[in-house]
């Protein structure tokens, strides 16, 4: 049963604008609304809403009691987010995590309310609930099976939310605390032990994220090293009273991303590390360039825990690749991460064969 959601509001320009900018959600929640408290507590007596969202301002007549207070004594169970000035929204405020699940301060952004509402209602699973995974995963498994979806995140440690926008494959939108667009992918994407929540609909017209989701991973991936190497860093330097040691590096390097079970060297994959190899790479037509590069770790070990999840056995290759990009990029597992760059003028497939068939054995 799809969610019904209830908006109460005086602003005949709001309601209109909220209407306007939630028919893209409507297979995942239905949107009715109410000029004045008299048509709002109509729509209670007779709906089976899932939540309410309801201006402070609002009364039920001239000079009478707050709306809310109705709502709160009638229906003490039915979810609540609150709107309005600062004035009257202040005591509400106090109460969120009580009577409330939010408060927003008129004016606010409609992208803002969406998210709020995203996250109260409970969605129809129809695409799969996945547990205790990373979101490194859900891009990459959307992509290859090209799925047009919504995908409500949650943060087990922390219970965080977020909200993915995936069309044909590709990610489109995401909303998170506030945020859009590219900078609320990277917040959810960095985030670990999750749980995934897939609704096989998503009517997103407007495309707010236009780089590919490799690079949107990447990206996810390295704020989220940053800000684990500069917490370990802040927690040796409060261990430490005589200031950092010369081996700090490696150290802040075991905390990072979890790690794998073993190196990646020992993976299945033979080490191409050899100057030999790496010539051999460089002299195949359609290689642009052949080095080592430890950043692309993180991506490596992400790959890895995917491989574990689907069975299907150790990395061999990873494959980097989009419209922004010059060259295709080949990742290849080794002590030192090898990365070859690829024209993209060259069949790709072609090129992959040729890559691991010059992987020593």
């Amino acid at each position: 049963m799809i969610p019904q959601v209830l908006i109460v509001d005086t602003d005949h320009g709001l309601l209109e604008t909220v209407r306007i900018s939630f028919e893209r959600y409507g297979k995942i929640f239905h949107l009715s609304t109410a000029v004045t408290a008299a048509d709002g507590a109509l729509a209670l007596n007779n709906e089976a809403l899932s939540l309410l969202v309801v201006d402070a301002d609002t009364s039920l007549a001239k000079n009478g009691p707050p709306f809310l207070d109705y709502v709160t004594r009638r229906y003490p169970l039915l979810p609540v987010i609150v709107t309005g000035r600062p004035e009257p929204l202040n005591p509400c405020v106090q109460e969120v995590g009580k009577r409330y699940l939010a408060c927003l301060r008129k004016p606010f952004e409609v992208d803002h309310l969406a998210e709020k509402v995203l996250v109260a209602v409970d969605w129809e699973a129809d695409g799969g609930t996945l547990h205790e995974v990373s979101t490194f995963i859900v891009p990459q498994m959307i992509e290859i099976e090209k799925k047009t979806c919504a995908v409500k995140v949650t943060r087990l440690s922390s219970f965080r939310h977020g909200i993915l926008f995936f069309s044909d494959g590709a990610l489109v939108e995401a909303l998170c605390e506030g945020q859009t667009g590219e900078a609320a992918a990277y917040t959810i994407l960095s985030w670990d032990k999750v749980k995934i929540v897939i609704n096989n609909s998503c009517s997103v017209r407007e495309r707010r994220i236009h780089s590919p989701s490799n690079a949107i991973l990447l990206e996810a991936m390295r704020l989220r090293d940053e800000s684990e190497e500069k917490e370990a860093s802040e927690g040796d330097r409060q261990d430490r009273p005589g200031g950092p040691r010369q081996d700090d590096r490696a150290e802040k390097l075991d905390s990072g991303t979890a790690p794998s079970e073993e190196p990646l060297s020992e993976r299945g994959t033979p080490a191409p590390g050899t100057n030999t190899f790496l010539k051999t790479l460089a002299s195949t037509p359609g290689v642009e360039d052949v080095y080592q590069d430890d950043t692309w770790e993180a991506l490596m070990e992400a790959s890895d825990r995917v491989g574990r999840a689907f069975n299907v056995g150790a990395t061999r290759l990873v494959l980097v690749s989009g419209d922004q990009l010059d060259s295709d990029v080949m990742l290849l597992p080794a002590d030192r991460t090898v990365v070859v760059t690829v024209d993209k003028l060259s069949r790709r497939d072609d090129m992959i064969e040729t890559v691991l068939n010059a992987i020593p054995e």
